[in-house]
């Protein structure tokens, strides 16, 4: 699904301090993860996603 809408998987491990936190660094088009994370959330749930816990911040190279 990812690759389909051009969002591609650049680093993610789980925190060494507290493994119930994860680190995800993703590349797309600005807002496409925000997209993605508002269309899927109740699937997002469903693998064990704590929805609130999110952070999701965008940053450019220009």
């Amino acid at each position: 699904m990812h690759e389909a809408i051009g969002l591609k998987s650049l680093f993610r491990e789980i925190s060494k301090e507290d493994p119930s936190k994860v680190c995800a660094i993703q590349q797309a088009p600005i807002g496409i993860a925000q997209k993605i994370f508002e269309d899927n959330k109740e699937m997002i749930r469903g693998a064990g996603h704590v929805i609130e816990s999110t952070v999701i911040s965008a940053y450019s190279d220009h």
